[in-house]
């Protein structure tokens, strides 16, 4: 597998991870949750330092709570756990992937390889995305 996707992979982890370490410092928690905020009883997101406490909304006047509910899902603390998560398949890659193709291989193939281009498929928009590295 290349190497540049590898990086790229990289590269787009930490930018997840920075925006989200940003948002949970800028908006009071890792945790958001949906409340309604009077006085017009909208749905908002709101960011949750401790449990029971919380911050000025995220975001307010959402149109429906469905969507709502949709953004407080993606709060900070589950992209940062998504990253982690990505890490260590990467880390599994470059550390157990390779033994199991032996030294030999210039590329890891099979399953190896369409992991690390599965996970590089949600960055596809990103100007650094390279199209042969579509599954």
């Amino acid at each position: 597998m290349d190497d540049d996707l590898v990086q790229f992979l990289r590269d787009r982890l930490d930018e997840d991870a920075a925006a989200a370490q940003s948002a949970a410092s800028q908006e009071g928690g890792g945790t958001w949750e949906v409340l309604r905020l009077p006085p017009m009883d909208t749905p908002s997101v709101c960011g949750r330092p401790q449990p029971g406490e919380y911050a000025l909304p995220v975001i307010v006047d959402l149109d429906d709570h469905e969507r709502a509910a949709h953004i407080a899902r993606h709060d900070p603390a589950r992209v940062l756990a998504e990253v982690d998560t990505k890490r260590l398949l990467m880390y599994q890659f470059e550390n157990r992937g390779n033994s199991v193709r032996g030294s030999g291989q210039s590329s890891t193939g099979g399953v190896w390889d369409s992991l690390l281009r599965m996970l590089a498929l949600p960055y596809s928009g990103h100007p650094d995305y390279r199209d042969e590295w579509r599954p």
